[in-house]
């Protein structure tokens, strides 16, 4: 469901952040916030491609990247849109992600893992999941609800309208239907850009819920 408005950063709901390390390519990074009443709010979300953890971390935490003013005007624009949502000193309540990251990083030789250790953000994972569980975990989020009290349906799962990216991946996911999409027999989803923000959303789920 695509909210009407553009969500922000409310401090009284609870906060996680989930990623994505991704193969080769950038991670991707998803705000979520969840009320009091159970409504799933994503309200942010960054990648940047040819940058990895180390580029994240402070833009995790409400600050610029050091990199910034060496980036190029379209990319200043990209963090400087990511930046209006963080606040200074954010700190999530939860980090989900990847039960992997491992691999060391291009630039520091070191994993992603211990990139985030180092400045004291624990992921929160529950192990390697197929993709069809991680699939129908996320998908049980997004199912509209029927309320018995209201004689409506209703979706707990928002996505803010400004966050077009995440919307788009969501229109472009797909399994991968070639020989080689497989997976110890199970179909897997095609590796592309719209798959690191899903895996995102679907670590968000798995651990989360």
């Amino acid at each position: 469901h695509i909210a009407e408005n553009p969500i922000y950063y409310n401090p009284e709901y609870e906060h996680a952040l989930t990623l994505d390390f991704g193969i080769a390519d950038p991670p991707a990074v998803i705000s979520i916030q969840i009320s009091d009443m159970g409504r799933i709010q994503v309200y942010n979300a960054f990648e940047m491609k040819d940058q990895d953890i180390d580029f994240y971390i402070p833009m995790m935490k409400g600050y610029k990247p050091r990199e910034y003013e060496r980036l190029s005007p379209q990319n200043k624009r990209t963090v400087d849109h990511a930046m209006k949502k963080i606040p200074m000193n954010y700190k999530a309540d939860h980090y989900y992600g990847d039960h992997s990251g491992t691999a060391r990083t291009a630039n520091s030789k070191r994993s992603c893992k211990a990139a985030l250790r180092e400045k004291d953000i624990i992921l929160e994972t529950s192990g390697k999941q197929d993709h069809d569980w991680r699939f129908t975990c996320l998908d049980n989020l997004l199912k509209l609800r029927y309320s018995d009290t209201r004689n409506e349906w209703y979706s707990i799962f928002e996505v803010s309208p400004d966050c077009t990216k995440v919307i788009d991946a969501f229109n472009n996911y797909e399994w991968d239907e070639s020989k080689d999409g497989t997976i110890d027999g199970k179909m897997k989803p095609k590796h592309n850009w719209a798959s690191h923000i899903m895996s995102a959303l679907e670590f968000f789920a798995i651990n989360r819920y």
